[in-house]
Order: C-alpha cells, then structure tokens, then sequence
C-alpha cells in the first residue's frame, strides 16, 4: 500500500484518487455501486476515513484474489 496514504484519521479526495490510481469518475461509481464508503462533510470539504477506504480496497483485493 502507498505510504503516504494516512493509516488514520480524514483523506481527501485527491489522497484517495492517487491511492488508487483510478479517475474521479470511477471513484464516484464505486461509491454509487457500494464498494467505496459515502464522504463525510466538515464544514463544506468531503473526507472519507482511512479505515474505510483500506477496508475497501482489502475486501475488493479478496474479490479479486
């Protein structure tokens, strides 16, 4: 996994499209189809917990494994 992808706490979107290395409009369908996690709003910024997203990525890497 990439070390610069936090292990805790909030990622942004930007964090998460370079984590994955996919586009903006697959991440969105993902999180449409259920295999990604909602965001959170603070304030007016989106976040998605690191926990989830490595969650994600783990059950879709078992899919695929």
């Amino acid at each position: 996994m990439n070390p610069i992808f936090p292990t805790e706490g909030f990622a942004r979107l930007p964090q998460i499209l370079n984590f994955l290395s996919v586009s903006e409009s697959t991440f969105r369908r993902g999180i449409r189809a259920g295999k990604f996690p909602k965001p959170i709003k603070v304030n007016r910024t989106s976040v998605w917990p690191a926990t989830e997203i490595r969650a994600a990525v783990d059950k879709l890497s078992e899919r695929e494994g």
